[in-house]
């Protein structure tokens, strides 16, 4: 009895695991999200005190955040 319930343990701490990564996951897209739309949002000159151009968005936040 003892080897199955550590086997559930160890099911339900893999399912609690997915569920913390998946969270995570989320809350980053909303913030790479969020990024791309506050930078698109700024006028040419201000992206160019930045030393970007639009087209340089995506590019620019994919390496602020490398894990994408």
């Amino acid at each position: 009895m003892k080897l199955h319930e550590g086997a559930m343990m160890n099911i339900l701490k893999s399912i609690g695991g997915g569920l913390v990564n998946w969270a995570q996951a989320v809350m980053d897209a909303g913030q790479i999200s969020s990024e791309i739309k506050r930078l698109s949002s700024l006028n040419d000159a201000d992206l160019k005190k930045l030393g970007l151009s639009r087209s340089d968005i995506p590019s620019y936040v994919a390496r602020n955040h490398a894990y994408i």
